[in-house]
């Protein structure tokens, strides 16, 4: 002890020279610690001037606020000398601060160069009493009292002193943050649809180093999210590990709320030590984005002003409300146009035959050609692409298998379908089917098909069957025309295909039950079989027109008959 007083009296010892205390200057950090805490703060040096052979100070702190529990090197000086500690360090500790001494090398191996932030010890304090206080650097602590010097070139020079502040901080209240997740969906600017879950979390913030308890046991929670008015709620689910006792919310126009209590008698509680899903709210546009393709950003914000009387965001935690923090959230909608298309078409022709079937082959085993249209290969419809879909599409042209799914057999689209489905189809481009025209569909397909029975010239030169040229410029012929064999059916019924005389007669079901019933094709010769209706057409060899056709023409009746 004697020898440490004799180094610390000559590390002291003011001499004459030219060095300045504001070539040097010793720092205390701020901080802040919990009342009943710990925490710690640094001694830093900034040498603007020559090298340094040594130091000692004290550092002081308020007992009534801070006590200070322990002091040890900093970074700097665990290896001042050459990598090493200093030949002398001395620390106290003191419940009013600390001091400490250092001579680097009694031999002068080593000196402290000039340089900034170095870090000469870390001290630690409990607190003690909630409020702002000071640590200082003192001369008044030890015996003798130590001074707060450098020595440079044998001299002592008393350094600039700069204080630290520091907040005693009372435990805080449990603290919560409510979540809105982000979500996105896509939507057909033909019809502005779309919907999207968004998951609603809640989490408890870490504050047990500032004394609080952690994590807190929930007993219930309430909340209010409002949104913006292109998305509207349609349910809000409620995910917990439990079935609360009372769970109840209100859907609104700009929003939603919700009250949850866990358990009337306590039986249930819930921390959140780590962000939880507690809730998964859906919207859905309701056509508000139809004929926008720019797309939209809803903003999905906390307001405790929903409901009547207003919901308040809060967590209930040992019978009382704890106001929660908010992170609002969003949903991006995406305008996304999707391609008509007509199932079973895989190679794009417009067309639903073998060849799409081989197609499909082709392309699944042989290295073929891919479809621009994905989803038109699904000829079954059942959300998968495979061999089945081939040979249904070949049982339905030759083994009078069943007719594919809508879209089918005109122009549409699939529920969900999405643009990655089909970017190219025998379909207009851009979505929308091309409508079916007479001109341009109906009047080739019976210029094919009737020939030469409604042709001008008729069979063997006798003239049209029945009088009806259906070859050429047949429009005015069929359209809003009485039948010849069932008068009480027009030929061409604009809008409706079973009441349309032609199409039953193409698709043989002229003499089905709803026919007889109207009076037509009566049993005139007793034989119990109706007469007068003809056979199906087109007669003769030329019998039957494909599906694909029978299908076109009642498309274009079904629309209109244009």
């Amino acid at each position: 002890m004697v020898f440490n007083k004799l180094v610390l009296t000559a590390l002291v010892v003011a001499l004459a020279g030219s060095l300045s205390g504001q070539d040097y200057v010793l720092s205390v950090s701020d901080g802040t610690i919990s009342e009943g805490g710990s925490g710690s703060l640094a001694v830093s040096l900034d040498n603007n001037a020559e090298d340094m052979q040594g130091w000692s100070f004290g550092v002081c702190n308020d007992t009534a606020s801070l006590v200070c529990t322990d002091a040890v090197d900093g970074s700097t000086t665990a290896t001042v000398k050459n990598g090493a500690p200093p030949d002398f360090n001395q620390i106290s500790i003191f419940d009013d601060g600390f001091t400490v001494g250092v001579v680097i090398c009694f031999t002068g191996c080593a000196v402290l160069a000039p340089g900034t932030g170095y870090e000469l010890n870390v001290a630690t304090y409990d607190g003690i009493a909630e409020g702002t206080t000071s640590v200082d650097f003192c001369d008044t602590l030890g015996s003798p009292p130590v001074e707060t010097v450098v020595v440079v070139n044998g001299t002592s020079v008393a350094p600039t002193q700069n204080s630290g502040s520091v907040d005693v901080v009372g435990v805080p209240d449990p603290e919560f943050t409510y979540n809105a997740g982000e979500s996105s969906a896509n939507y057909n600017p033909a019809d502005g649809n779309a919907s999207a879950t968004v998951a609603i979390s809640i989490s408890e913030t870490d504050n047990s180093g500032l004394g609080a308890p952690f994590p807190n046991e929930t007993q219930g929670f309430s909340m209010g999210i409002s949104n913006g008015s292109e998305v509207t709620p349609t349910a809000v689910n409620l995910s917990l590990p439990f079935s609360a006792d009372f769970a109840e919310s209100n859907l609104l126009s700009n929003g939603w709320t919700i009250g949850v209590v866990y358990s009337f008698v306590g039986g249930n509680t819930l921390p959140f030590p780590d962000e939880a899903t507690v809730i998964n709210a859906d919207y859905e546009t309701g056509g508000s984005m139809a004929g926008d393709e720019d797309g939209a950003t809803v903003a999905l914000t906390w307001d405790d002003g929903l409901g009547s009387p207003p919901v308040a965001n809060v967590v209930v935690v040992g019978g009382g409300s704890v106001d929660a923090n908010f992170d609002d959230g969003s949903i991006t909608l995406n305008a996304v146009v999707t391609i008509d298309f007509v199932r079973g078409d895989a190679n794009g022709d417009e067309r639903v035959d073998i060849a799409d079937g081989i197609w499909i082959i082709y392309e699944l085993f042989l290295s073929g050609p891919v479809s621009t249209c994905p989803i038109a290969r699904d000829a079954n419809g059942d959300s998968q692409v495979d061999t089945a879909d081939a040979i249904y599409i070949i049982h339905y042209h030759l083994l009078d298998g069943p007719q594919p799914p809508a879209p089918f057999p005109g122009c549409g689209q699939s529920d969900g379908q999405t643009a990655e489905d089909c970017s190219d189809s025998g379909c207009s481009d851009g979505g929308g089917s091309s409508p079916v025209t007479f001109i341009d569909d109906i009047q080739p397909l019976l210029s094919s098909a009737c020939t030469p029975c409604h042709s001008p010239g008729g069979f063997d030169g006798n003239g049209p069957s029945m009088g009806l040229i259906l070859t050429e410029d047949a429009y005015d012929n069929i359209v809003g025309v009485p039948s010849f064999e069932c008068n009480v059916l027009n030929r061409v019924h604009p809008g409706d295909a079973s009441m349309s005389w032609l199409y039953r007669k193409v698709a043989g079901t002229h003499v089905d039950q709803d026919i007889l019933d109207l009076g037509c094709c009566a049993d005139t010769d007793g034989d119990g079989e109706p007469d007068g209706c003809g056979a199906q057409m087109p007669a003769f060899g030329n019998c039957c027109l494909d599906e694909t056709d029978i299908e076109l023409i009642a498309v274009w009746i079904a629309g209109g008959a244009n």
